[in-house]
């Protein structure tokens, strides 16, 4: 009886969640990342999410996140099994791959909200704030120059090289501005998000409408 109650009540919420606004789940999530930076997790059944989403998935939110150890998108938002469609890459970064996936998730008509979500400490942006040696060798490898390279490309032209913070401000932004640019993926509303790994607060940036005239100013979370 206890089992079959906790299933009413996940299918329950997973109804309510895909009959929500990108501003409802926004909040939701706002929500549970309150009780994270209090140190709370509240998972519920786990037993119970896997077996109703064992054969299909519906998750009205998908996060474009870093893939540093220490963002793991579904703790901070203290949700569970099929509720977020989850892409995670150094840098969090958009590429043909990323972009794909989400693409999918998009094509499917599950996506209500898209989060881009950058992070204190970041290792792809710190790494990036200076420039590698010109190729060859293409230090440190080929792949790792190129993602240099791309993040690098979000920092405002013309401008002194940005501290780690609106560096890494910058480069979500970027990120969320080309998202916007693809037609699939922008049928849903997209959000910019800080993560600090030390409190484990998340904040909404506010980018500008394009960063192509993007100055340190432009962010009004800075």
């Amino acid at each position: 009886m206890r089992k079959f109650i906790i299933t009413a009540v996940l299918c329950l919420l997973a109804v309510s969640a895909l009959a929500q606004s990108a501003d409802q789940l926004w909040s939701d999530l706002m929500a549970g990342n309150e009780l994270f930076v209090k140190g709370q997790v509240v998972y519920g059944s786990l037993r119970s999410a896997r077996s109703m989403w064992a054969t299909a998935q519906d998750p009205p939110v998908a996060i474009l996140s870093c893939a540093d150890s220490r963002v793991p998108a579904e703790i901070i938002f203290q949700r569970t099994v099929g509720e977020l469609f989850v892409v995670r890459v150094a840098g969090n970064v958009e590429d043909t791959f990323n972009i794909a996936s989400l693409e999918y998730a998009a094509s499917k008509g599950w996506t209500k909200l898209v989060v881009v979500m950058g992070h204190s400490d970041c290792g792809a942006v710190a790494a990036s704030l200076t420039a590698p040696p010109k190729p060859p060798p293409y230090l440190p490898t080929p792949a790792l120059y190129e993602l240099i390279m791309r993040i690098r490309k979000s920092f405002p032209a013309g401008t002194p090289n940005p501290n780690l913070r609106d560096g890494t401000i910058d480069n979500l932004c970027y990120t969320a501005w080309q998202l916007r640019a693809n037609a699939l993926i922008s049928k849903a509303d997209i959000k910019t998000a800080y993560y600090d790994v030390a409190t484990g607060l998340v904040e909404e940036v506010n980018c500008p409408k394009t960063t192509a005239a993007a100055t340190p100013s432009d962010h009004s979370s800075r």
